[in-house]
Parts: structure tokens; sequence; C-alpha cells
């Protein structure tokens, strides 16, 4: 991981500042206080985002209500730019979403989507970044000040279950605690089991009972089958004659039923026939009381036509609404002029006092136009910006194009073992070749387009000012259009006046006309016209009555021929119920032979019918033991099932039971001590790696005989000086401060080699780790930063002398609150 640049704004003492590194040891200079350490806190925001040790509040600058983070970083040829924001709300600040751009491609997210995909990207273990801090990226990459020498501080347990962490060795412990709470389970539950199957042996002996039992329920039934074949055949016998007499009880039956039907119809056609009678007596009542009716009707016989009456009267009613009407819009009309006239009178009053502003409104107009005359100069120089610019995006989509073309070749590259413009054989070296020319390419086109959108930025800032120029001249063009049409318009009034005058006169001739015309509509002709629609309603209400009455007595006409007709209807049936009378009276005397013959019938059917039901019941009787022994078999086979199953579930407890003291055994005796063994020789090889990195470190800053350093077995410093272990309380500043940075080296390295996949050996921040240095002390940090061999090193100090050790300087400068960096 190689940093690029960080951008602050609204980050504590910064309020926008971008802060470009190179490769190679970078020296950030400065007073303390100066914003040295606030650079390096915001690269680990970016990356991480807000943790206890970092929070919100502690990097929004005072004040102000939001603040962000960018961060441009290369890392496994990926250029990775993440940008995360802060916003104050009330007396807290958070985190706001942010977003995370991977060669080019942009991916927005919440503040925890952006910290997993950096983890996977730096291949941190996801399980040592805490709420608190990244103990990976704080142990490797940067240390803050304050807590270069805490480690050494702590109580040994602490570092000691801190570093398990850190090398993943703590997983061995974790291992060892969860089997032994897996062996008090298997415990608890091997008692749990036991209770289960404690009376194995009582249910064995159950089940032999019943089974027993079973044997003789069994024994009895087989006996009950003679009797039970003995009942069945009598039953069979008894119901055999029992079926003949129920089919001749059936067809006595059948013969009552008809001589029931019979008697039901002989009824229904008697009582018809009475109907049908009184029927008679009515409708020849009713045809003499129409007769009646009819003869009386007396009827006033009009010739004139009902259609043609209609028609006369609507035209006299329609020449009279048609008067009406004209009256009401005559009248409605002159109310109009009036209205208008008294309009054209406010007019030419009005229009001869707004004649008196022309003066005013020319003096307005000549001093407009002066101002116009600038138009062509401004409207000039915004074709040659936006000429500008359209030269400027063609350029920058060309290198756009160029760019992704490049890419492109990468990727083809890449993926084919063929040269995509030759066709040819594609070796690893000309790979690496095209890959790095490209890559070359890419940063090139990049540069180019930074500086191109940055004009072109400028350029569209000048063409927003002068549109705003323009704009303003073009609304002074229209105040000087309105201008001229108002001025043209005063002149125009003198003549409107004299027009208005003329239309005014007119529409007192108008008002004239319309009311001789209203006067030639009078009272007395609407009146006779009102009295000749009266006379024809009258005649129209006769016509209509005589009609009615015409009507009313065709109707009784018609009436009187339908109940003639069905006079006669009803005199055929009549006749034809007579003789159906006839035939039904025979049929009765011939169902009542036939019935005859069947005297006894009932009398054996009663007798045979008790014997039958007796046959039933005794079978019946013996089916009921059967059943009952089928029942109690039943009830005992269930039992011997149940035991059975009861049985077998214990016995597989058994199984169960004997499996975990296998298991417990196992773990107790086997596993738990190979993780102990594990554990110890994983941290054994540890020890030795980093005791030996932590002397040679402490002994490049040092290089002195009287004093010497190593690890303990729980990895705390043990310093001897003059033969004699002493205590870190005991050492002077310089010799703590490189007790600590010795540590935090060792630390490094170890870590790096250890843990598989971290994408951060490349980088190291290092924050005032001369504090307390001698100047024979400072010498050594030379010899330190030519060993580390790091591509970039971030070095924090505000010792003058590191300054000769690096190439290249940032000078941190504090003015006003407000820090700002200087490239030396």
């Amino acid at each position: 991981m190689i940093i690029k640049y960080v951008k602050l704004e609204n980050i504590r003492s910064y309020t926008k500042q971008t802060i470009e590194f190179p490769e190679g040891p970078v020296l950030l200079s400065g007073d303390i206080g100066s914003g040295k350490s606030t650079i390096l806190l915001a690269i680990e925001f970016a990356l991480f985002g807000i943790m206890r040790s970092l929070s919100g509040a502690s990097l929004l600058r005072n004040g102000k209500t939001k603040g962000s983070v960018e961060l441009n970083f290369y890392l496994d040829s990926k250029d990775i730019t993440i940008k995360r924001a802060l916003k104050r709300q009330g007396n807290d600040v958070r985190q706001d979403s942010g977003f995370i751009i991977i060669d080019g491609k942009k991916t927005e997210g919440t503040a925890v989507e952006l910290k997993s995909k950096i983890l996977d990207l730096l291949g941190y273990p996801k399980e040592l970044v805490t709420k608190t801090k990244s103990l990976i990226y704080r142990y490797t990459v940067y240390t803050p000040q304050e807590e270069m020498k805490q480690i050494l501080l702590d109580e040994k347990d602490y570092r000691l279950d801190t570093l398990r962490r850190v090398f993943q060795i703590d997983k061995y412990k974790r291992i060892r605690e969860n089997a032994q709470i897996v062996i008090r389970e298997i415990r608890e539950k091997t008692k749990e089991f036991s209770g289960m199957i404690f009376n194995l042996e009582e249910k064995k002996k159950q089940k032999k009972e019943r089974e027993n039992e079973l044997k003789d329920v069994m024994t009895k039934a087989d006996e009950l089958k003679p009797k039970i074949n003995a009942a069945e055949s009598a039953v069979k016998e008894k119901k055999g004659s029992k079926v003949q007499l129920e089919e001749d009880i059936n067809k006595l039956n059948k013969l009552r039923k008809k001589e029931e039907v019979a008697n039901s119809r002989l009824k229904e056609k008697v009582m018809l026939m009475h109907d049908y009678k009184e029927n008679t007596e009515v409708l020849d009542k009713s045809i003499k009381e129409l007769n009646a009716k009819i003869e009386s009707f007396k009827i006033d016989i009009i010739k004139e036509n009902e259609s043609e009456v209609e028609k006369s009267t609507a035209k006299i009613e329609s020449e009279y609404n048609y008067l009406m009407q004209k009256k009401v819009e005559l009248t409605e009309k002159r109310k109009s002029l009036q209205k208008r006239k008294k309009e054209f009178q406010e007019e030419i009053s009005e229009k001869s006092e707004e004649s008196k502003n022309l003066i005013l409104k020319k003096s307005m107009l000549d001093q407009l136009q002066e101002e116009l005359d600038k138009k062509e100069s401004i409207k000039k120089k915004i074709n040659e910006t936006e000429d500008e610019i359209k030269k400027i995006s063609l350029m920058i989509n060309e290198k756009e194009v160029n760019k992704e073309k490049s890419e492109k070749i990468k990727k083809d590259i890449l993926k084919s073992d063929k040269c995509p413009t030759c066709s040819q054989g594609l070796t690893a070296e000309h790979k690496k070749y095209i890959n790095d020319l490209e890559n070359k390419k890419i940063k090139e086109l990049i540069e180019i387009l930074k500086k191109e959108n940055e004009r072109k930025n400028k350029l569209n800032d000048n063409l927003r000012n002068l549109n705003t120029e323009r704009e303003s001249l073009l609304q002074k063009e229209k105040t000087v259009g309105i201008l001229k049409i108002e001025i043209k318009g005063f002149e125009q009034i003198g003549k409107e006046i004299v027009e208005k005058q003329k239309s005014l006169n007119k529409l007192g001739l108008e008002e004239d006309r319309i009311r001789k015309e209203l006067n030639s509509i009078t009272a007395k002709n609407l009146d006779e016209i009102k009295n000749n629609i009266s006379e024809s309603k009258d005649l129209l209400k006769k016509i209509r009555k005589s009609n009615t009455m015409l009507n009313e007595k065709q109707n009784l006409i018609n009436l009187r021929d339908e109940k003639n007709k069905n006079m006669g209807e009803i005199l055929k049936s009549i006749a034809l119920l007579k003789k159906d009378v006839g035939e039904i009276n025979n049929l009765k005397i011939e169902l009542n032979d036939e019935i005859k013959k069947f005297n006894d019938i009932e009398e054996k059917y009663k007798r045979v019918k008790e014997e039958f039901e007796k046959a039933i019941s005794d079978e019946t009787l013996l089916a009921i033991k059967r059943a009952k022994l089928d029942n109690e078999a039943e009830g005992i086979n269930r039992a011997i099932k149940e035991l059975e199953k009861e049985i077998d579930e214990k016995l597989e407890i058994n199984k169960k039971i004997n499996y975990l003291k296998q298991m417990r055994n196992w773990l107790d005796n086997y596993f738990i001590k190979l993780m102990s063994v594990m554990e110890r020789q994983i941290m054994s090889g540890v020890y030795h790696e980093f005791n030996e990195l932590f002397k040679d470190w402490f002994n490049i800053l040092m290089e002195e005989e009287s004093i010497s350093v190593r690890l303990d077995d729980e990895f705390t410093p043990i310093i001897e000086q003059n033969d004699y272990e002493t205590s870190i309380e005991y050492l002077s500043g310089g010799e703590r401060t490189s007790l600590a940075l010795a540590y935090r080296l060792a630390l490094n390295k170890v870590i790096n080699n250890i843990i598989e996949g971290i994408k951060t050996k490349d980088l190291i921040i290092l924050d005032e780790p001369t504090d307390g240095f001698s100047t024979d002390q400072l010498d050594k940090v030379k010899a330190v930063f030519d060993q580390l061999n790091i591509k970039q090193s971030i070095i924090v100090s505000h010792e003058s002398k590191i300054e000769s050790f690096v190439n290249n300087i940032m000078r941190i400068n504090k003015n006003e609150h407000i820090s700002s960096v200087v490239f030396v």
C-alpha cells in the first residue's frame, strides 16, 4: 500500500488542504500542536472510520457542521480512493455515507460497508478490528504518539492477551475454554441420559408378561369360531324366507298405493267439476253486466283533429315566447350599451391622465440605449469562451477514450496468451512490459485530464459571469422594448380619445333604436296572443276526453268477447271430467279384487321377521364377544409395540452414553493437551523471532555495551544495565523511547511475517519516534531508516536534524488556528 494523497476539509485545524505523498521517507515537520498528528489520524479515519479511540467530535473542526477526509492510495496495482464524511447533529458528531473508487469504478456505501470493503482490500482479519481500534494497523503501520510506550507499560497479562489476539494465537485458548464447556455439557447430558434408561430391565420384563397375555386371548378367540359359523348359517336361512315375504308385501303395498292414487284422482276430478260449475255462473253474470255498461255509454263526437289542434296551440305559444324573449334581450342589450357608454367615458378620462408620462418615459429610454451598446462585445467574449470549452471537452473525451483503451489492453493481455494486435504468443516478460507501458500511459492521461478539467472549470466560471452580465443586458433590452411600446402608446392616446368619442356617439344612437323597438312590443298584443293560447288548450282538452271514452268502450267490448270464449272452454272441460270419473271407478273395482288375494301375508311376515331378528341377536352377541377379544388383543399388541419402542429408544440412549463417555475422555485427555502444545509451539516461534528483532533494533539505536535488552516468556522487556536488571521507569527519556521504538519495529516485522495476506507491508508511519533522543541517538535513526527497506515511510517529528535523513519534507505551519502544509 502506497499513499498518494489525502484531502482534509474541516478536520481539526485544517479547513481545506490536499497533501500529496511521494514514495520513500517523508518527514512531517513542524512545531508541537501545528497539526502533524492530525494528518495521521485523518488517514486512519479514512480507512476505518470512527472508533472509540478516534471519535467524530475529536476530528470535526469546532464550529463546522460538516467535514470530510478523502484518501487516495495504490494497492496491488489498483488505484483506490475512499472518502468518509462527518456531520454534526446537535451535540453529537456522526459519520455520513461515503464512497470508494477502485480503478475508476465508484461504489457508494455506509460507514460499515466501506470498512468491510477496506478490510478485504488490506487483507486484515476482521476479528482484529474492534470498535476501539484496528490492532494490525496500530501495531504495523501507525501508532499514535501517546500510545507508543503504552504496550510496554501495560500489565503483562493484558499485553500477552493483546499479542495473542494480534498473532491469532488466542484461538487456541478459546478452543480449550470451549472444550471445557463441551465437557461440562457432555457430563450433564450423560447424567440426563442415565436417568432416562434406569428402568430398561423392568420394561423388558413387562414386555414378556404382555406377550403371555396375548397368547391367552388368542386361544379364547379360536374357541368362538364354530359358534359364530353356526349363527351365521341360521341368519342366512331366516333371511331367505323373510326376503320372499317382503316381495309379496311390496306387491300388496303397490296395489294399495294405486288404490289411494285412484281415490285421490276421483276426489280431485269431482272438486274440479264443482269449481267449473261455479265459474260458469260467475262468467254469465259478468257478461250481462258488461253488456249493460256498453249500452250506457253516451259520447259527443268532435270534428277537429287532435294533432292539428296541438300544432296550432304550439305555434301560438312559440310566437308568444319569441316576443317575450325578444323583449328580455332588448332590455339586456340596452343595459349593456349604457354600461359600455360609462366605460368609454372613464377610459377617455384615464387616457388623458396617462399622456402626461410621455416625457419621463423618453428620458429613461435614452439612458438604457447607452448601456446596451456593450451587448455585442459581451456576446463575442461568450462565443470565444464556449469555443474554448468545446475544444477542451473534445480533448478530455479523447483522453478518456485513450485511458479506457489502455485499461482494455491491460485486461485483454492478462486474460489472453496472444497479442491482441499481432496475434503472436505472449511471454510473462512481454505481458509485464505491456502492462507497465499502459500503466504509464494511464498515469500520464490522468495528469492531463486533471489539468484540463481544472482549466475547463475556470472557463466555466468565466462563462457563468459573462452570461450573468448578458442576462442583465437582455433584461434591460426587454425594458427598452416595453418603453418604446409605452411611448408609442402615449402618442396614440390623442387619436384614441377621438376614436373613443366617436364610438360613444354611435352607442347613443344604438340605444335610441333599441328603445323604439321595445316600445313597438305592446302589452295589448301580448294579451291577445295569450287569450288565443287559452282557447286552443280548452278545445284540446275536449278532444282528448272524447277519445278517452271511445277507448274505454272498445276495451269493455273486448273484455266481454274474452269472457264468452272462456265460458265455452269451461263447458268442454266439464264434459271431459265426467268421462274421467267413470274410468276411475272401474279401476277401483279391479284393484280391490287383487288386494283380497293377499289377506294373511302380513301375519306370516311378522312371525318370520321375529325369528330372523332372534338369529341376528344371537350372531351379534357372539360377534361382540369376538370383537372384545380382538380389541383386547389389539390393546396388548399396542402395549407390546410401545414397550418395544421404549426399549429401542433406551438402547439407543445407552449407545449415546457410551459415545459421550468416549468423547469426554478424548477431549479431556488428548484434545485440550494438544491445543496447549500447539499454542506453546506457535508462541515459541513468535517469541524467538520477536526477541531477536527486538534486540537487533535496540542495539542499533543504543550501541552501548552497558545496557542490553531481551524478552521474557511473556513478551515483557527485560533490561540489563551493567549486568543488573532494571525497570523501564529508571531509564532516561531517550532510552525509554529507544526501547519502545525497537519493540514497535520488531512487532511490525513479526506481524507482517506471520499473518499472511496483509497488504500494508510497504508502509510505516512513525509519530515522534525520537522523543527524548540525544544528538548521538538521532544520528542512529538514519541507520534505522536505511534498514527498514520500506517503500514509503512517513515520520512525524519536530527535530530539525531528522530533515537531513529524508529526501521529502513537508512543513506544517499553523496561523490563527488554521494549519497549512508547505513542501520544502
